[in-house]
């Protein structure tokens, strides 16, 4: 028997140089930064964008790399830590603010189909949301409440449940 222990909740990849894409599973629209950003070292926000005009490489590129605690991960869009500040969504690309993103929690959610999550805070206070309107292109991805329905297993709305896919390297 081994004495190696198991992540609550596996995670999308064992090994950080894994590339993944994320899409919102209310939409089927991919995750990620704008292919065209400004130059500058503010943090970038992350949006749904339509796949069928997307490049899904650079900013729509994921890693999910080992945190600080069993079960948590540094997600990173584009080689840069993403996090929340005021309730949205962002990519860090300053050091010290990479340093200080935050590690999330990817729980399966089966029920929701394969290779369905969500993403919570490592307090499981709060997870990504997509945008829930007609047209979701170019909304930017909040951190809020997830809402959750007193059902076994729970069910989440669509628009809180990512789709998490390895990327064709």
């Amino acid at each position: 028997m081994s004495n190696t222990q198991t992540p609550p909740h596996p995670p999308p990849s064992p090994h950080p140089s894994h590339l993944y894409h994320i899409f919102s599973k209310g939409s089927g629209f991919i995750v990620g930064r704008k292919g065209a950003e400004d130059r500058s070292g503010l943090p970038k926000a992350i949006y749904t964008l339509n796949p069928e005009i997307t490049d899904k490489e650079g900013g729509r590129l994921w890693t999910f790399e080992p945190g600080s605690r069993l079960g948590h991960y540094k997600i990173k869009a584009g080689g840069n830590a993403v996090g929340d500040r005021h309730a949205l969504l962002w990519a860090f690309l300053d050091k010290t603010e990479q340093a200080q993103a935050t590690e999330w929690i990817v729980t399966p959610v089966p029920q929701a189909g394969p290779d369905a999550y969500i993403i919570l805070s490592p307090d499981d206070l709060v997870g990504w949301a997509a945008a829930k309107e007609l047209h979701p292109e170019h909304e930017q991805i909040r951190v809020q409440p997830l809402i959750s329905g007193r059902s076994h297993p729970p069910y989440y709305p669509p628009h809180e449940v990512f789709i998490i896919k390895r990327a064709k390297e």
